[in-house]
């Protein structure tokens, strides 16, 4: 009898271990209220400096989520002047994250500074979409940097673009905004070499689309070698590349020496202006995981400068494996701004891959995006509670090959037992 209470007790410790996180997590699913034209649920928190060596940083920072899955995430780092807004330089990291709401995400990665700047500094922590609208910028973290050689830099507030045709160069308007002309176009910079020795350096740049953390559009492409004597300042023109298509293009340009890289300059710019046009911001789900018959809601941030019965709206949403879990939402006339979706689960539903298309009556296509929302890896409760029954069905079993083999064993030792004491009474 002790070892089938000590196994009940068991059970029972585990079942309530099994259980209970699962009836938290389905309490966690249930849908919140949003606000609207809240462009983005992710904060960037807790950016420390991890170890330093040279202008070679380790960082690491927190992504947090809010009240609704998002993904698409990208992120990337800025470096200034310490209390200034002129960007000295930014990189984009390769990763793609998605961000279950309420939960967060520790990143640490390096950073390598470029070797033209010297002493302090701010470096922070930008994300992106896959749409390249910015969702957020961390605080800023102040870092001393002490390259281990000097190199040459583009002056930081000394480039502009302007009309290649025009001889007398004359200033269109700052980098920070988006230049649009129909005629080439070519950058204005002044160079500096902050070495006491003579260097030879290349101009290199790389053409992205919309953003640095969008599409690249071009590898590294490299242009004339530029000789610079020690200390020397020079101003340069480089033609910028014709762009491709009607969406602005962004050129980041820098100078290699040795393998060694300068500070970088962006300049955006585009060939026409779109009259007409239609964009997604962001998109969100109430959560990254569904089970047959869950209601799935979906959140739209959009803009169109069409009218709005002009518009139809379709939303597909498929599982990891291609299968439509769903059927698509159509919305006609959709509320411009902030739109939301609403369907039931077909089936289960994980890593569900949103397809959003944006169309005029005619069925031509204004905007589209697709996103995989990864699925948070917990089990359902239906699948813990399979597990749950199984251990149950286990441990009874168990007990009882226990309780027949060794029970009938104990009585014939102790009849074994008596008998010898009764031996030695009689002897």
């Amino acid at each position: 009898m002790k070892l089938l209470k000590i196994s009940l007790i068991s059970l029972l410790t585990i079942f309530s271990l099994i259980v209970a996180p699962a009836t938290f997590a389905e309490e966690e699913n249930v849908p919140l209220k949003t606000t609207s034209y809240k462009l983005s649920e992710v904060k960037i928190e807790n950016l420390e400096l991890v170890s330093q060596k040279g202008n070679e940083i380790n960082f690491s920072f927190v992504l947090k989520g809010g009240d609704r899955a998002e993904s698409g995430i990208k992120y990337g780092v800025s470096i200034y002047p310490n209390d200034e807004y002129t960007k000295l330089d930014e990189i984009a990291y390769p990763e793609t994250l998605t961000l279950e709401k309420s939960s967060e995400i520790k990143k640490e990665v390096t950073y390598q500074a470029p070797n033209s700047l010297e002493g302090d500094y701010d470096i922070r922590v930008t994300t992106y979409n896959n749409q390249n609208i910015t969702l957020g910028i961390s605080d800023r973290l102040n870092i001393t940097l002490s390259p281990v050689s000097k190199t040459a830099e583009i002056v930081p507030g000394s480039c502009y673009l302007y009309e290649t045709r025009d001889e007398a160069k004359t200033k269109k308007q700052d980098l920070e905004l988006t230049m649009v002309s129909e005629e080439p176009l070519s950058l204005f910079c002044l160079l500096k070499n902050d070495s006491q020795k003579e260097l030879v350096v290349t101009p290199v740049y790389e053409i992205f689309k919309n953003s640095i953390y969008g599409e690249k559009i071009a590898e590294a492409q490299k242009l004339e070698d530029i000789t610079l004597q020690a200390e020397e300042e020079k101003s340069v023109s480089w033609l910028m590349p014709t762009p491709t298509g009607a969406n602005p293009e962004v050129v980041k340009i820098y100078l290699e020496s040795e393998g060694v890289f300068s500070n970088s300059v962006f300049a955006k710019y585009a060939s026409v202006t779109n009259t007409q046009s239609t964009s997604i911001k962001n998109v969100f789900l109430d959560k990254t995981f569904y089970k047959k018959g869950d209601e799935l809601s979906l959140s739209l941030l959009w803009f169109s400068t069409l009218k709005q019965e002009d518009i139809v709206l379709k939303v597909s949403i498929t599982d990891k494996k291609g299968e439509e879990c769903l059927p698509e939402i159509v919305q006609t006339s959709p509320e411009k701004g902030n739109t939301i979706a609403k369907g039931t689960m077909l089936s289960k539903c994980s890593n569900p891959n949103v397809l959003i298309k944006i169309e005029d009556t005619s069925g031509n296509i204004l905007a589209e995006d697709s996103l995989t929302f990864e699925s948070v890896r917990r089990l359902d409760q239906s699948s813990i509670l399979d597990i749950a029954i199984l251990a149950l069905i286990v441990i009874l079993v168990v007990a009882g090959i226990v309780i027949f083999f060794v029970k009938p064993k104990n009585k014939k030792e102790e009849l074994k037992n008596n008998e010898n004491i009764n031996n030695e009474i009689n002897q």
